[in-house]
């Protein structure tokens, strides 16, 4: 399996939750705190930005913004 790396893009199903977190929130252990939710209504191919240091989430490209998602819902192509 490839490594996910920064600049490649990635699939993501349909149904998958995409999260933007406050401002003040620091993304490591606890994820407290998020703003904003977007349900995917068809499976994506998004750009992959980062990873949090924990490696639960990656940080992706979706419409212009960015945005969370769970690493386990995501896939490399």
């Amino acid at each position: 399996m490839m490594t996910m790396r920064k600049g490649n893009l990635v699939y993501v199903p349909s149904k998958v939750e995409l999260y933007k977190f406050n401002e003040s929130v620091d993304i490591g252990p606890s994820y407290a705190g998020f703003k904003q939710v977007e349900i995917l209504e068809k499976p994506m191919n998004l750009l992959l930005l980062e990873t949090t240091s924990d490696n639960k989430f990656v940080k992706v490209w979706y419409e212009g913004e960015e945005w969370f998602v769970d690493k386990r819902d995501v896939r490399n192509l």
